[in-house]
């Protein structure tokens, strides 16, 4: 299964996630409950209008979200006007971060 890299950004934990294990890694920081699972797969899509808002330097050198490659969800200022979700981001390009993180959770 391919890996579709993302930027998560909040105040408990924000960088890069390329790969399921830094998806997992980044779970252990930001979940403490089955309701963080579901609120963080409900996070939004920062709009690409609203990282152009922001300093360049916002993103800690991650050129990828500034030039809009990389596509960044959280929870702060810039991700509330967004209208995709995380979960349906990923499932469109066939990752099902619920089921990862599941696994992880079971093991």
């Amino acid at each position: 299964m391919r890996f579709y890299p993302f930027f998560w950004d909040s105040n408990m934990w924000f960088g890069k996630i390329d790969s399921v294990e830094r998806w997992l890694n980044m779970l252990t920081h930001v979940m403490r409950s089955e309701a963080d699972l579901d609120r963080i797969l409900e996070a939004k899509m920062a709009p690409v209008l609203e990282v152009d808002e922001l300093p360049k330097d916002y993103f800690l050198g991650n050129m990828g979200v500034v030039a809009g490659d990389l596509r960044s969800f959280g929870f702060r200022r810039e991700h509330i006007p967004g209208t995709v979700k995380l979960e349906d981001w990923a499932k469109v390009r066939g990752m099902d971060l619920r089921a990862m993180a599941k696994r992880k959770a079971s093991a």
